[in-house]
């Protein structure tokens, strides 16, 4: 099964693609901390907390390989 690239934002990546991207960090997709991408983080020892953004990157037909995704983790 393929799973698309996880990656947690630093909080200077965050405020450069919220600038980037003109988005507000209110309007991110949500993602669950249990969610099994995270785990997969944690378990691999990234420190994953509320309020965390992360970077998704899935291949598109339209947009090429590295089409990325951001959401940001809730409870």
């Amino acid at each position: 099964m393929y799973v698309p690239v996880h990656k947690k934002l630093s909080k200077t990546a965050l405020t450069s693609t919220l600038r980037k991207y003109d988005l507000d960090f209110e309007e991110l997709p949500l993602i669950k901390i249990q969610d099994a991408a995270i785990r997969a983080l944690q378990d691999a020892g990234e420190e994953i907390a509320v309020d965390d953004v992360i970077r998704i990157s899935r291949k598109s037909k339209t947009s090429g390989d590295d089409t990325p995704y951001f959401r940001r983790v809730v409870a």
